[in-house]
């Protein structure tokens, strides 16, 4: 079992460094997908997703226990990714969800420390 990329990322930000977000993603040619109030979300050109959110908006809260970033790796087989990581000392918080194209879960390192697991396909 292999991490494939680096599938998710999301940085809580002040509302005012939302702008600097906008100016980032049209720099480097990210597509913006979602730009509200407190949420900018773009795409990479491999489908990597990049999200900026304020702290009221920082979804779901247990990701962001204590962190101002939080990732997510893009997996090709989530429960063998959740077994692996059992072994090495990682608790899950979630159970997978998902609607058949995309599932997740959330675990949680020894150090406290949250992350997504994501399958696609």
């Amino acid at each position: 079992m292999h991490a494939r990329s680096l599938g998710w990322a999301a940085r809580i930000v002040d509302p005012e460094a939302l702008d600097q977000a906008r100016a980032l993603a049209a720099a480097l040619g990210l597509v913006v997908v979602l730009d509200e109030p407190g949420k900018l979300m773009a795409t990479t050109q491999s489908g990597d997703l990049v999200e900026w959110l304020t702290p009221e908006r920082a979804e779901p809260p247990h990701l962001f226990d204590g962190q101002q970033t939080a990732l997510g790796f893009a997996v090709d087989d989530l429960d063998a990714a959740r077994d692996a990581l059992d072994s090495a000392g990682f608790t899950s918080i979630t159970e997978p969800a998902g609607d058949g194209t995309v599932r997740f879960c959330h675990v949680r390192g020894p150090a406290g420390v949250a992350y997504a697991l994501i399958q696609t396909g």
